[in-house]
């Protein structure tokens, strides 16, 4: 059977939101007859970070065997007890030290001394099932420099599943770094050797064709979609207060967390329906290792407002806290180029929608045409109020009007993404 080797750190049962693509692409790869090797990190690394969700693995086929990665990030080690001298009298000077050891090996902090041991489980792993095509899912984009070398040193084919880019500033909307910074030097001899790149929406792809022009022709978009979402309840809710809930790791920066409950708190004065409603934040709010952070207590903050923070939700109950809410409220950061894959999985619920992000952010391209979107004209805190207040007015609409959103996510179910575009990166392996 062919053998695809697929650098994925983030892999199930690391607690992220790339798990569920990766997770995703490996099993469209198994599906078709394929054996496949995921590369991530040991679950002890993800410990300090994002957590573990061992329920993510349901699911994932038998073709596929974990390889893990004996690496983690010492700057999120919660053991003070192994710090030194050094990082205890003076942690910014130590991390600044750090940054430096890592970007002598590969440039980009926090992971460029990860090259050598990635390059090593490569070859470890294809010295015992030799690969057909090497996958690479970065970021850390040291995974690009780790997947150059081995595809180099033994002439193994290589696709890119990009999902954001490394040279473009998604959040900021801008280049990261010039094409003939060390960087993109190394960027443009990956994408060189790429049969295939692909992206997760059409801003980013098109940023890369520009930049890249002769090699467009390799570039494609497979948006993030969702997965084997069960069929929503189309029963009418029963009588109460509305419940208002957001599921997903928060990332977004304290300042527009206090935002978005401000304009929480505007809405639940200015309407009787929201009078007695409640907001719900579920799911992985900051490292692991950071304990209560700023955006825990900013929620903690707003309680007498009716706004809570339940924890992580494990990936088997994510239908179950879908189930239990009324609207979905969805606050992101950036621009154009940032979709976020939770929009999808939102919209597969067939509930209202709160957005209460930038008006330009890519998210809107997909919501366009979702008939229970409130959208906001702006993160104004009252024009994000009045996408809570208009949101709480479609709660009770017609099941007409319910089934034509779900009718406007079927187009977004992840297997119908995706498999066009596993057709087409197997051709172009047959073709090489």
């Amino acid at each position: 059977m062919p053998h695809v080797i697929y650098l994925a750190i983030g892999f199930p049962p690391a607690a992220k939101s790339c798990s569920y693509r990766m997770k995703a692409v490996a099993n469209a790869f198994a599906r078709r007859g394929w054996d496949v090797t995921a590369v991530s990190l040991k679950d002890a690394a993800w410990e300090w970070e994002t957590g573990l969700d061992s329920s993510l693995l349901d699911g994932l086929s038998p073709r596929v065997a974990r390889v893990p990665v004996d690496l983690e990030r010492a700057d999120l080690d919660p053991n003070i007890r192994r710090y030194s001298r050094k990082r205890a009298l003076d942690p910014s000077g130590w991390l600044a030290e750090q940054w430096q050891l890592d970007e002598e090996v590969f440039p980009e902090r926090y992971f460029g001394r990860w090259l050598g041991p990635l390059v090593d489980a490569l070859e470890l792993v294809n010295a015992s099932h030799p690969g057909d095509l090497l996958m690479v899912s970065p970021a850390p984009y040291v995974t690009l420099g780790a997947a150059l070398k081995f595809c180099e040193d033994r002439d193994i084919p290589l696709a890119i599943d990009y999902r954001d880019g490394w040279s473009v500033d998604v959040i900021g909307g801008e280049e990261a770094f010039p094409p003939e910074s060390r960087p993109g030097v190394i960027e443009g001899a990956v994408l060189d050797r790429a049969l295939r790149a692909w992206f997760v929406n059409d801003a980013i792809k098109d940023f890369y064709a520009e930049r890249f022009p002769e090699l467009r022709g390799r570039f494609r978009v497979v948006r993030n979609g969702y997965d084997n979402m069960p069929p929503p309840l189309m029963e009418p809710r029963m009588p109460g207060p509305l419940r208002f809930g957001y599921l997903g790791n928060l990332s977004l920066r304290p300042p527009q967390v206090d935002s978005l409950l401000k304009s929480w708190r505007i809405a639940r004065l200015g309407s009787p329906l929201l009078a007695d409603s409640t907001f719900e934040f579920w799911g992985h709010v900051g490292n692991q290792s950071s304990g209560m952070n700023a955006n825990q207590r900013l929620i903690a903050a707003f309680g007498a407002d009716g706004v809570s923070y339940g924890g992580p939700v494990a990936r088997v109950d994510v239908a179950d806290s879908y189930r239990s809410w009324d609207v979905l409220v969805l606050p992101l950061i950036g621009g154009p180029f940032v979709t976020s894959g939770k929009v999808y999985e939102y919209m597969a619920t067939g509930l209202p929608i709160v957005s209460a992000h930038d008006p330009a952010n890519g998210a809107g391209e997909v919501l366009r045409g979702y008939p229970l979107w409130a959208r906001n004209e702006s993160l104004d805190p009252g024009d994000v109020a009045d996408a809570f207040i208009t949101a709480a007015e479609m709660v009770d609409c017609e099941p007409e009007l319910r089934l034509a959103a779900l009718r406007h996510a079927e187009q977004f179910d992840r297997h119908r993404l995706l498999e066009p575009r596993m057709t087409d990166l197997v051709k172009a392996l047959e073709q090489r």
